[in-house]
């Protein structure tokens, strides 16, 4: 079955975002077998991260709220709120998928230069 974990950031978090991707990311990648899509959720100039968004493929509430549990962004405070919500697949439209890279290790979305500091 499939859970959204939909995750919204406490204000001013960049920086412990930006602290902890590395860490982050490595467990994503420990935790494929469960995530059919994740990302960040970006305020509208698309660089500000205010959130992120799981779609795991689990077998139950338990093992969606064990990912989270584990997930670094999650135990270093950067979630104000967190909603698992069950859901089912409706349309699917792998084709629409637009090409984006991942975000720099390390940036400072205020800065006017997001992505000059890549690590």
């Amino acid at each position: 079955m499939h859970f959204a974990v939909y995750c919204t950031d406490n204000e001013n978090t960049f920086e412990l975002r930006n602290k902890h991707r590395v860490e982050h990311r490595e467990y994503l990648n420990t935790q494929l077998h469960r995530i059919f899509f994740s990302g960040p959720l970006l305020a509208d100039d698309g660089i500000l991260q205010i959130g992120s968004l799981f779609i795991l493929s689990v077998d139950g509430r338990a093992e969606a709220q064990d990912f989270l549990d584990h997930e670094p962004y999650s135990n270093a405070g950067i979630f104000a709120s967190v909603k698992i919500i069950r859901m089912r697949k409706g349309r699917f439209q792998p084709g629409n998928l637009c090409e984006e890279q991942e975000a720099p290790l390390s940036f400072n979305p205020f800065d006017g230069k997001a992505g000059s500091k890549s690590q």
